[in-house]
């Protein structure tokens, strides 16, 4: 059975919907809120960064559905996991 995929652009093709706006309603076009109850602990898995990485999700986007599941009266936390190589050493 495949999974359903749900996707977004973030571009801004129009100045009537903020890119803010997009993933909240993603967040409900997936279903999400059916599937968070009242006090549920909800993980909100993403990808931290690193020194001259791109690729994470900027913290304005992780706000929309940290609300969206607070929302849902759930207690939303934020978690990564760690690499597996040896990353960028900070000296102090």
């Amino acid at each position: 059975m495949k999974s359903p995929v749900y996707f977004s652009s973030l571009r801004a093709f129009s100045d009537k919907e903020a890119t803010t706006e997009k993933v909240r309603r993603l967040f409900d076009e997936a279903g999400f809120s059916e599937l968070i109850a009242p006090q549920d602990k909800t993980a909100i898995k993403l990808h931290f960064g690193e020194v001259g990485s791109d690729g994470f999700i900027s913290p304005v986007f992780v706000r929309q559905v940290v609300e969206k599941v607070k929302e849902c009266k759930a207690l939303p936390f934020l978690t990564d996991t760690n690499t597996l190589y040896l990353g960028v050493l900070f000296s102090g």
